[in-house]
């Protein structure tokens, strides 16, 4: 573990995960052609008690459909559409110290605690929680046939000022398409024409296609935040404001909502086509500024007898290989990958060196 990462070796390929700066929350995402995952992972307490969780807390609740229904008239198929829009909602949620559990100032049930984990008792629901060692993040699931709920919770910090909000940031982003866009056929005239799920197809016309107008995606970025707020890290950067009622404003349009300790935060961003879940957590109260420091660079002996090499290509940082050392005849390695893993076989020849270098502009 360097730089609050951790790698993870599954026998083929490295895996990044970062942590924060406590130590008790985990933030790592994962992608390709078919799927995508943004994982948050937690250490538990060793013991909780109800002094531990009464206070103001922050939910934000992203719900993913888990099917889709359709319209047929006629034995045309004029219709698809989710039976739950998706959807990511900021809640206000307060625990008592008896336990009772309010939700955006309306009495909704209690909130009970057994061992290190506890459970929202909502009328006939019943949802499992799960707590950071901090006992300032927890997390929960529902789930049914039509639709899979995230919830993420933060227990709001008493003070915050924008000098705390220093240090190295870890960014994660899960982008979720919110809307189906759908292509009619009209079998009379031959013409096509698109609309969305709350479209119908008219008289002769067909459904023939269904698609996201964008694509599931997740991503990872890594800020510099000075005292003052200034970021760098996403073009082109930016500012962080921390907020008296411990909320933090970013380029004055996404507020983000820290936990207790202020080393994780949630927030949400999208518009009429997408939705944009943001985890951020404080890998480090100092600013990386060195390559070395920003490349953390990682390397373990393969099974096989080759060398697996793992390095924050997250910051734009690349594998480059060189058949001399010096002077160096540089370039980009075609075992290197955007995931910041590559294999080397050694027992080829002839010999290679290799560097970790910022990619070049062209």
């Amino acid at each position: 573990m360097s730089n609050n990462r951790l790698v993870y070796f599954d026998g083929e390929k490295l895996s990044n995960l970062y942590t924060n700066s406590t130590g008790d929350v985990i933030l790592t995402h994962s992608g390709g052609t078919d799927q995508q995952t943004l994982s948050i992972g937690m250490r538990k307490p060793d013991s909780l008690d109800a002094a531990d969780i009464a206070g103001q807390w922050t939910l934000l609740s992203m719900i993913s459909p888990n099917d889709i229904s359709k319209n047929v008239i006629d034995n045309r198929l004029v219709d698809v559409f989710y039976g739950q829009d998706p959807s990511i909602t900021r809640i206000s949620v307060e625990i008592g110290a008896e336990g009772h559990l309010s939700i955006d100032g309306e009495v909704a049930g209690t909130f009970s605690i057994e061992g290190n984990s506890g459970t929202a008792n909502l009328g006939p629901q019943n949802i499992p929680m799960q707590f950071n060692a901090s006992r300032n993040v927890m997390t929960g699931r529902v789930g049914d046939d039509d639709e899979v709920e995230l919830l993420v919770l933060v227990k709001t910090p008493s003070t915050l000022s924008t000098a705390e909000l220093e240090g190295t940031w870890s960014l994660s982003t899960f982008l979720m398409p919110s809307v189906l866009t759908e292509t009619y056929f009209n079998t009379a005239s031959m013409e096509s024409r698109q609309g969305d799920s709350d479209d119908f197809a008219g008289p002769g016309e067909i459904l023939v296609d269904l698609f996201h107008p964008t694509s599931f995606k997740t991503q990872r970025y890594e800020l510099q935040v000075s005292s003052s707020g200034a970021f760098t890290g996403v073009a082109p950067g930016g500012t962080m404001i921390g907020n008296a009622d411990g909320t933090v404003t970013v380029n004055g349009e996404i507020t983000f909502y820290p936990n207790a300790d202020k080393s994780f935060m949630i927030g949400k961003s999208g518009d009429e086509d997408e939705l944009e879940f943001l985890v951020m957590i404080k890998t480090s109260d100092l600013i990386i500024t060195d390559l070395a420091e920003r490349a953390d660079l990682v390397s373990i002996k393969g099974s096989g007898g080759g060398l697996i090499l793992n390095w924050n290509a997250d910051e734009g940082l690349i594998l480059e290989e060189s058949s001399v050392l010096a002077p160096g005849l540089w370039g980009e390695s075609p075992e290197g990958s955007a995931s910041g893993s590559a294999v080397i076989e050694t027992s080829e020849s002839p010999k290679r060196f290799f560097r970790i270098a910022g990619k070049t502009e062209e």
